[in-house]
């Protein structure tokens, strides 16, 4: 509930990944730069990382992250490494920042 109600008084970019498209490097890199509009090629994961940190490209100035499928990934974490490395990356970058970064978990989608 809280969350509804910081979206509503900022404006902010919206997208959803589904994290169990997220086994292995590639498809990783594939897919978040698919969620993020990411504007020029990703050639890996420090890249990704530097990208997902800045955001310059996005209007917005506050994200929000819908993650499905965590419960099939969950199930799975070691072929997910690298997915709980960016997320985890991502989460404490945004800590206690001025813009918000709002990571949403769900099981099934």
């Amino acid at each position: 509930m809280q969350y509804t109600e910081k979206i509503k008084d900022k404006e902010y970019f919206v997208t959803e990944i589904n994290a169990s498209k997220c086994k292995g490097y590639k498809n990783l890199i594939e897919e978040f730069s698919l969620t993020f509009s990411i504007p020029s090629s990703v050639p890996n994961l420090d890249a990704l990382n530097d990208f997902l940190t800045g955001l310059e490209w996005i209007e917005q100035k506050n994200y929000k992250l819908i993650i499905k499928n965590m419960n099939k990934v969950e199930k799975n974490r070691n072929d997910y490494e690298g997915f709980f490395s960016v997320i985890e990356h991502l989460e404490d970058h945004w800590k206690g920042k001025e813009n918000d970064l709002i990571v949403e978990y769900v099981g099934n989608s």
